[in-house]
């Protein structure tokens, strides 16, 4: 079986926002900032040097924004961020899927906004280079098994096929918790092994 490999990246806690919730919380007409290009992943965007403040159960926790801003507001933390806050462990969902999800409570220098649902832990997920994705015959919804070896090596099971484009290297996003099980940051700059069973499919 062919093979491939990803670059992994850790995902630690942080929203995407719509300009109008970026608005109630920083001042109309406020806009985001970028501080610095995530280019390791183009789809990624940028990490914005405006803070926001989640308001949660047991403690207020500042945490980053990721620009552009999306048509959905989305605050995506690992499990132990929601023991050590205090929330109901969130759904795991895809990005973008924030039906179903947990309420969260955000506060900025000019106002607040609590909102229904966008809490989540975002399902461990890889996008890939579309010849990539040809060669496994794998689309987006596919599932892939991910292997890292070293001394804390594990197999990923459920690895979700996310979007991709041509200038799209091939990067798995963690959570911290699944980075920290491995025992590497993302300044390790460690690669795994991309491994697709045709008959995997996302779990519901």
């Amino acid at each position: 079986m062919e093979q491939f490999k990803a670059v992994i990246m850790g995902s630690g806690r942080h929203c995407h926002v719509t300009k109008e919730v970026f608005e109630t919380l920083f001042g109309e007409g406020a806009e985001l900032t970028p501080a610095r290009d995530l280019n390791v992943d183009p789809l990624a965007g940028f990490l914005s040097s405006e803070k926001v403040t989640l308001v949660t159960p047991k403690k207020e926790v500042k945490i980053s924004i990721l620009g552009p801003f999306r048509r959905y507001t989305q605050v995506e933390i690992s499990r132990t961020d929601a023991i050590d806050m205090g929330y109901e462990i969130p759904q795991l969902s895809d990005s973008g899927k924030t039906q179903g999800t947990n309420a969260v409570k955000l506060a900025g220098p000019k106002g607040e906004v609590e909102l229904s649902e966008g809490l989540m832990i975002v399902r461990r997920h890889v996008h890939l280079d579309p010849l990539v994705a040809e060669k496994l015959r794998c689309k987006k919804g596919d599932a892939l098994r991910f292997h890292v070896g070293g001394p804390r090596g594990l197999t990923f099971e459920q690895v979700a096929v996310a979007d991709n484009s041509p200038n799209c290297p091939n990067v798995l996003h963690l959570d911290y918790d699944e980075l920290n099980a491995l025992g590497i940051t993302t300044a390790d700059k460690v690669e795994g092994e991309i491994i697709f069973i045709p008959e995997d499919r996302l779990m519901d």
